[in-house]
């Protein structure tokens, strides 16, 4: 498995699935049900995704990698998810439904 033979591995899982358990580090995740953001489908199609209950945890999944990424000087303090959501109407407009 490419797994057991990289250097350093780090996973953002739910569970400690079988990969988590070789990782150096685990990730906390958070469930889609306290998600809000988009996604593409396998048909290519971008579609919404709304939270449907409080997060057990305060900070989102991106804010977790996005603020790895600010420590260590490649994202700017505030860039996306508000980058990415500014260009969610032109996204809803082009794609299908």
């Amino acid at each position: 498995m490419a797994v057991d033979r990289a250097a350093f591995v780090v996973v953002q899982d739910l569970f400690l699935t079988e990969t988590a358990k070789l990782a150096d580090v685990v990730l906390p995740a958070s469930p889609y049900t306290e998600r809000e953001g988009s996604y593409t489908s396998g048909e290519r199609r971008v579609q919404r995704s709304t939270q449907c209950c409080r997060p057990a945890r305060p900070r989102a999944d991106f804010a977790i990698a996005a603020q790895i990424g600010q420590r260590m000087g490649c994202l700017s303090k505030g860039a996306p998810p508000r980058w990415s959501w500014r260009r969610s109407p032109r996204l809803c407009r082009i794609t299908p439904a």
